[in-house]
């Protein structure tokens, strides 16, 4: 990668420093930003060690005797289902620690299936002094790395997702949601960071407090221990790492953290069950609300989502050799990883744009990046999905949509009728010779969908968030619609449908339409509409100057929003697209602390306790946007 390649993934290793940490809904990873080599040869040694032996996984009253040899299910003194004579009321002491890392080890391996090698420091990191660094250098990639066309072309992405409005910037909001620590509960980092004290290849809990370590989720040791494995067993957090789109960049995050949620997953499970655990935290779940943008973290929490589901389907099909092997062939799609049944064959289809502008408008372009945005099904879903919780309303779903009814080992709820039948999509930004000051910018953005009927029910979902928006139809042209200066997304927008496509196109105003997109109708004339101005501006209150929206992960000039989530948090934090996923650690949500990785920007960081335990019935009524 190189050092201008798009702020995207550049900023987002250094502003995460490459960790792989659990965040409040996730893990991130901390990754070397050096390439690993091709995928062949990090995936060469990938083998299943069958001499070793593996103990009964549904476990007994009493552990056995310790081997003669090293086996799975058996660490450094302690089996899987030993008890701990442990006492967390005063803080863990360093020989307790030792033990809980010991006997989690243990468990991974008798879940996953995979040998440790060795075993890797356990450090505990008070969250004010991680909040300090990530937060220091979250403003240094912003402030300095941080281009205006970078700006505006995040902010417009993630305005067109409906997750950052025009008055704000995707930047500022992801600076804003990393106060205190942002969402992280653990981190796993690969590379090391020297100025939190934690070596390469070395896990860090992070705790409120001092440096005495409390309860925590043991679970969310587990998650971490996958990435340590999945860094130096298959040698797979380099590679998936990162992408030139927001796409590529949740899929790559997505797989490894599939791996680490599904084995997280298991062990939150069977410590409810025939497991003695470390008592878990005694603090109640945090509202997701409380961050700065809850969207951005919201949007980070995909790859926690349902993904996991492929690893359970290639277990039960082949166990630990078929899980491994998703690494040599993964998924193309994160489509693949929400519906498991459509791996390996469901392809997207190939897009092919013609730039039809005048020339008023020209698309921004990137000498070391793609010139077009992608957010594939999880952005979709984000796009219909925000809206409830943001006006705390049912718009296409209910608010408490992806936090209710989700079966082990998925997290959250991220499919839907409207977004599924996904089948590919290409945004293109907009700039006119005033987007640099005024912020404004346009874009067209075409999605491929399974059938027509499919993209029917796309277009029906999102004319109803349209509609919550303040939006309105222009007389005098056809399915194009106007959200009023008083909508956080006061923009033109024009629906053309047809078949499987379906092609949003998006101006400040309605004349702009047609000179953005030859197949937007033109602006009616006075004497075709009833006096009102159907053309409308809108205006940008400059949140600063660079554009009004701010978007957490641009494809190849913004990096990838994280708020520095448990152990998965590997995205840019200056939110491009091939950035927005950079840690590798997870800490896996109980049913009263539930943790997501998202606004942590990649494998590695995991949410702290129950970001995504969103009680929205509460919240309905305690808070409501201004």
């Amino acid at each position: 990668m190189q050092p201008k390649a798009l702020l995207r993934s550049v900023v987002v290793a250094s502003l995460l420093i490459l960790v792989v940490a659990v965040t409040a809904g996730g893990t991130a990873v901390s990754v070397s930003p050096a390439a690993v080599g091709s995928l062949s040869e990090v995936t060469a040694d990938r083998t299943v060690n069958t001499s070793v032996a593996q103990t009964d996984p549904a476990g007994s009253d009493s552990a056995p005797d310790d081997p003669e040899e090293d086996v799975l299910g058996w660490e450094n003194g302690y089996w899987y289902n030993e008890s701990l004579d442990i006492t967390p009321d005063n803080g863990y002491t360093k020989s307790e620690l030792d033990e809980i890392l010991a006997r989690s080890m243990a468990r991974v391996e008798q879940i996953r299936g995979l040998e440790f090698d060795e075993t890797p420091n356990l450090n505990v990191l008070p969250r004010q002094e991680y909040a300090n660094y990530t937060s220091r250098q979250l403003d240094e990639a912003v402030n300095q790395n941080v281009t205006t066309k970078d700006r505006l072309h995040q902010n417009t992405k993630f305005e067109a997702l409906f997750v950052v409005p025009e008055a704000e910037s995707y930047f500022d909001d992801r600076v804003g949601n990393q106060a205190d620590g942002g969402s992280a509960a653990a981190f796993y980092t690969s590379s090391g960071i020297p100025e939190l004290g934690v070596a390469a290849g070395e896990i860090a809990i992070i705790v409120d407090g001092g440096e005495q370590a409390g309860r925590f989720n043991e679970f969310t040791l587990g998650h971490e221990l996958v990435h340590r494995l999945q860094d130096t067993n298959l040698g797979t957090l380099d590679t998936f790492r990162g992408g030139p789109t927001e796409e590529a960049s949740t899929l790559n995050t997505s797989l490894i953290e599939a791996d680490a949620t599904f084995v997280g997953q298991n062990y939150r499970d069977r410590c409810n069950g025939e497991w003695d655990c470390a008592p878990p935290p005694e603090s109640g779940p945090s509202s997701i609300l409380d961050f700065e943008n809850p969207g951005l973290v919201l949007y980070g929490l995909g790859p926690y989502s349902e993904t996991a589901e492929l690893f359970r389907t290639a277990n039960n099909r082949g166990g630990v050799e078929a899980m491994n092997a998703l690494y040599d062939q993964p998924p193309v799609s994160t489509e693949q990883l929400l519906h498991p049944e459509r791996y390996p064959d469901d392809r997207p289809a190939e897009i092919d744009y013609t730039d039809t502008s005048t020339e008023e408008w020209s698309t921004q372009t990137f000498e070391n990046g793609v010139n077009y945005a992608s957010f594939g099904e999880v952005g979709l879903f984000m796009l219909l999905y925000y809206p409830s919780l943001d006006t705390r309303s049912a718009v296409v779903m209910g608010p408490n949509f992806p936090f209710q009814g989700v079966d082990t080992p998925s997290r959250f709820d991220f499919t839907h009728p409207a977004s599924t039948g996904w089948n590919g999509d290409k945004m293109f930004v907009y700039t006119n010779e005033s987007s640099a000051e005024t912020g404004e910018t346009a874009y067209v953005w075409e999605t491929r969908w399974d059938s027509p009927d499919d993209a029917q029910e796309f277009v029906d979902a999102y004319t109803t968030v349209l509609d919550e928006y303040a939006g309105s139809g222009v007389d005098g042209a056809e399915d194009t619609y106007l959200l009023s200066d008083g909508s956080p997304y006061s923009d033109a927008f024009h629906i053309d449908s047809s078949g499987e496509t379906v092609t949003i196109v998006n101006a400040p105003t309605v004349d702009d339409l047609s000179d953005v997109y030859d197949g937007a109708p033109d602006a009616p004339s006075p004497d075709d509409t009833d006096g009102s101005d159907d053309t409308g501006s809108n205006p940008d209150d400059g949140s600063d100057g660079t554009g009004s929206n701010s978007t957490d992960g641009g494809d190849d000039t913004g990096s990838n929003p994280d708020d520095g989530g448990d152990a998965d948090d590997t995205s840019d934090p200056t939110g491009s697209d091939g950035s927005e996923n950079s840690g590798d650690g997870s800490d896996e949500p109980s049913d009263t602390d539930q943790t997501t990785e998202g606004d942590g920007s990649g494998p590695g960081f995991t949410l702290f306790a129950g970001v995504l335990a969103v009680a929205l019935t509460a919240l309905l009524a305690r808070r409501q946007r201004e």
